[in-house]
C-alpha cells in the first residue's frame, strides 16, 4: 500500500492503484480508525480486527463518514492518511510523543516500544492532519465537495 512504503518520496494520488477501502465497525471515528490501522499493520502485519474490505474509495476520498450510528465509518487503504492539496502526495503515517519530554526520555519510549514489539511508544498519539471537506463525505462518495 502507498502510505506504508514511500522509498521514492510520497506518491501522487493519481499515480497509483486504488486500493480497497476498509469498513471499520459502527462507533469507530476517525482518529481510532488510524490509531488500529497503524498498530495492526505494525505490529500483526494485518488489518485490524473487526474490519472488513469494501471497494476501493476515489482516489481523493480518504474517509466515508457514517451518516448515522449504524453505519460503520469506510477508510481508503491508498492514503488513510489523507494527502497534500498542492502536490496530491499520499501522506505517510505519523506520531507525536508528548513535547515536554527530554531527548533522553523520548529515546527511552522509542527503545521500550521497539523492544516490545509495540508500534506506538507510551503516550504517543497518531498525528490527524488537517484536510479539507472534499476528502471526508458523510454518508456516500456522491455527497461530497469538489476538490
Amino acid at each position: 500500500m502507498p502510505w506504508i512504503s514511500q522509498p521514492d518520496g510520497s506518491p501522487a494520488i493519481d499515480e497509483v492503484p486504488g486500493e480497497p477501502s476498509l469498513v471499520f465497525t459502527a462507533g469507530t471515528d476517525y482518529p481510532e480508525a488510524l490509531r488500529e490501522l497503524y498498530i495492526s499493520v505494525a505490529e500483526r502485519g494485518a488489518l485490524p480486527p473487526g474490519t472488513s474490505i469494501a471497494e476501493p474509495l476515489p482516489s481523493e476520498v480518504v474517509a466515508v463518514l457514517p451518516a448515522d450510528d449504524s453505519q460503520g465509518l469506510r477508510l481508503s487503504l491508498t492514503a488513510p492518511w489523507g494527502w497534500s492539496v498542492d502536490e496530491r502526495r499520499i501522506r505517510p503515517p505519523s506520531y507525536a510523543l508528548p513535547g515536554s519530554l527530554t531527548p533522553e526520555e523520548f529515546r527511552q519510549r522509542l527503545d521500550e516500544a521497539k523492544a516490545a514489539g509495540r508500534a506506538l511508544p507510551e503516550g504517543a498519539a497518531i498525528d490527524i492532519p488537517p484536510m479539507p471537506a472534499c476528502q471526508f463525505p458523510v454518508g456516500s462518495v456522491e455527497e461530497r465537495p469538489s476538490c
